[in-house]
């Protein structure tokens, strides 16, 4: 059917043309299938926003091709209408990862939206509350996969795990902000006690220093001071 869209090409609706025209309205009349979540299965989150309404759709790649899992939409406010694209696309993210929290929480998942509104929102300094909104969605997302490699197959204990996947999350490289989220807020490097414990032993063993001999030497040192004390 496409052909007879050209230029200077005479209309002559044939049987082939029919039947393919019968099948296309009967494809768009039916309703989209929606397959079962397969929970071994990593999650695709495809979201995007128009100039009055946000949708986003939750779905797996059984096969080779997308299969939808559940369907999401919206209209926008009168307030949100006026947001800028970049708010409008950031603001579709948050709320798709606000429905399909269940599927996606400890879920190995992929969202497809607009990248340079994430560019965006990781570079830009003064963030408005609703855009920090956004940001934290983004970066409780990083956090996720950090968790789900800690717990591993025993989804039940990540609770248990969760400090130690808050501590490797703020001690972790981020390009966007060019140093770690630690050394962001306290302006110097995190050093854990056993890295410092090592470092001091090591200075120690540059030094040639036997630490049996100096315990030794101290404690008679200090009985000669109870020696003169008394």
């Amino acid at each position: 059917m496409t052909h007879l869209l050209d230029k200077g090409t005479p209309f002559v609706f044939l049987k082939d043309c029919i039947d393919t025209f019968e099948t296309l309205k009967k494809k768009l009349t039916e309703d989209p299938i929606l397959v079962v979540p397969d929970w071994n299965l990593p999650f695709e989150l495809m979201c995007d926003a128009s100039d009055f309404a946000i949708g986003a759709v939750l779905g797996q790649r059984k096969t080779k091709h997308f299969q939808p899992i559940h369907y999401v939409s919206k209209t926008m406010t009168e307030a949100q209408m006026h947001y800028t694209t970049k708010k409008k696309e950031m603001l579709v993210v948050v709320y798709a990862f606000e429905k399909f929290r269940p599927y996606l929480v400890l879920s190995k998942s992929t969202v497809y939206t607009d990248h340079s509104t994430l560019k965006y929102l990781l570079n830009k300094q003064d963030a408005k509350p609703r855009l920090i909104c956004g940001q934290v969605e983004v970066s409780n997302h990083g956090l996720k996969r950090i968790l789900e490699r800690t717990v591993g197959e025993n989804r039940a204990s990540w609770s248990d795990k969760l400090n130690d996947a808050l501590w490797a999350f703020r001690t972790a490289f981020k390009t966007p902000i060019g140093c770690t989220p630690y050394k962001l807020v306290y302006e110097k490097s995190c050093h854990l006690p056993i890295e410092l414990k090592h470092k001091a032993y090591l200075a120690l063993k540059h030094a040639n220093f036997d630490l049996k001999t100096a315990g030794d030497h101290r404690k008679l040192q200090l009985n000669e001071l109870n020696e003169l004390r008394d």
